[in-house]
């Protein structure tokens, strides 16, 4: 009887929570899903991945659609999923929309860069690093109006020229450091053998993820947009 209160609690608690995400916030999430895969098609093509599947004998169109279903549900679920997390309801929503967030820009932080090694031929050294600064800046700019309109949508506004000074501050931190890992896995240690060096750009930017994702929503939470 007792586990059947506390699951039923549990259910209460976890219905309540996805009340955080609108109807219409979660179709929106499933389009942003559908953005983000489209973005990634460029990324998987300078990767050889369509080849690779074929040399298998797989093609790759069904994989494309496959994906078109799957990355949005995947998407959405995931946003379910952190809005049940047992932090306040507010930073709970916070972080769930954040994600859909950084996901997008994870994406076209990596489409723009691929684009830009695609249309170089350079996937090394000092002008790789260009690359990144150039990603940044753009990524970051749009990044400023999500996280304002958005993600912190509940936060009391203040001056937008502030706000964006301090998210460019936070973001340059965390920046910095992402780039000065690209740098050295790319220009110092540089490509395994029998890893392309686009590849290992790419694994490169991968590793920088985590530490973009948490350090620049704890800035942005506790410095930019602090309540």
């Amino acid at each position: 009887m007792h586990e059947d209160r506390t699951q039923e609690g549990f259910l209460a608690h976890a219905r309540a929570r996805a009340r955080n995400i609108p109807q219409k916030e979660a179709y929106f999430i499933a389009a942003m899903g559908l953005v983000i895969t489209l973005l990634g098609f460029p990324i998987l093509n300078n990767l050889d991945v369509p080849e690779l599947f074929a040399a298998h004998g797989i093609p790759f169109i069904p994989v494309a659609i496959a994906l078109l279903v799957v990355m949005p549900l995947s998407l959405v679920a995931a946003a379910y999923v952190l809005a049940m997390l047992p932090f306040s309801a507010g930073s709970a929503a916070q972080l769930s929309r954040y994600a859909v967030i950084g996901c997008f820009n994870v994406a076209l932080n990596a489409s723009i860069f691929n684009l830009l090694i695609l249309v170089s031929g350079i996937s090394s050294g000092p002008m790789v690093t260009v690359f990144a600064v150039i990603t940044f800046v753009i990524v970051v700019t749009q990044s400023f109006f999500w996280s304002a309109f958005w993600t912190f949508r509940h936060v009391q506004a203040e001056s937008r020229k502030k706000q964006y000074v301090r998210f460019f501050a936070v973001s340059s931190i965390v920046a910095a450091v992402n780039i000065g890992i690209i740098y050295v896995m790319t220009s110092v240690i540089g490509a395994p053998a029998g890893i392309s060096g686009p590849l290992w750009a790419n694994i490169a930017l991968l590793c920088t993820i985590f530490t973009a994702l948490i350090g620049n929503f704890l800035g942005y939470k506790f410095f930019v947009f602090r309540s």
